[in-house]
């Protein structure tokens, strides 16, 4: 886990009207602005990459990361395990729903309502039965979304707490949710960097320039915020590799 103080952290641009702020207080802005609401907003990250779809370790990037202090939202998990034994296990670690075949039938039945499935190895032909159903709805397991493991007790936990599937779109953006404008502005950081080196510990072989220039741009929102605040990449650097 990395830390970091709050001293300097970070200067935004508001891209509604150009003024600049420094992380805490882009924060405090969107909370003070927003306090009227009656719910808890998330705090949502944006990062556009400079990649070049012509190469094809380029056209897109996908990968995950386990938010050291969560997303905040509660996370309804499905998991399809060929083993019966375990089924009593994950379910005491959090899992929502647990099956094998029958599970795969309630897919079909559409009674069951979750955010993401996890799959043991053993289980993904199973699971491809119903592959197109999952993909329409973005819930199909994944080696490279770390839904697919053996050890679906670890997965639960970490995916029911903070665990974060992200993928590129077409214009080379990942979009994520930091967490809740009522954390702490250090929880909302710890988040932010260990998202931020995970993506620059990607960078694929074909891109030139090195890892200070594969981040083209950051910017950070709330759900139903009218602004969002674009972060000074010679701060970032500067955090990164200082």
């Amino acid at each position: 886990m990395y830390y970091y103080t709050l001293k300097g952290f970070g200067v935004f641009v508001s891209e509604k009207d150009n003024e600049l702020y420094s992380f805490s207080s882009a924060i405090e802005k969107m909370v003070s602005t927003n306090k009227k609401r009656n719910f808890d907003e998330s705090v949502e990250i944006g990062i556009n990459l400079k990649l070049d779809s012509s190469k094809p370790d380029q056209k897109s990037l996908r990968s995950y990361v386990f938010l050291p202090s969560g997303t905040g939202k509660k996370v309804k998990v499905a998991v399809f395990c060929s083993d019966r034994a375990k089924f009593s296990e994950i379910k005491d670690a959090g899992a929502d729903y647990v099956g094998a075949e029958e599970l795969v039938e309630d897919f079909q039945k559409g009674k069951v309502d979750c955010d993401i499935c996890l799959a043991s190895s053993d289980s993904i032909k199973m699971v491809a039965k119903i592959g197109k159903l999952l993909g329409s709805r973005k819930m199909m397991p994944n080696p490279k979304d770390g839904t697919v493991g053996d050890d679906l007790v670890d997965l639960v936990k970490k995916f029911k707490f903070g665990g974060l599937s992200y993928k590129t779109d077409s214009n080379g953006n990942v979009y994520a949710s930091l967490g809740k404008a009522s954390f702490d502005v250090s929880k909302l950081l710890d988040n932010f960097m260990v998202l931020v080196r995970d993506i620059l510990s990607k960078v694929p072989d074909s891109f030139k320039g090195g890892s200070s220039l594969f981040i083209n741009k950051v910017w950070i929102s709330s759900t139903m915020g009218s602004g969002s605040y674009v972060i000074d990449k010679s701060w970032l650097l500067g955090v990164l590799h200082g």
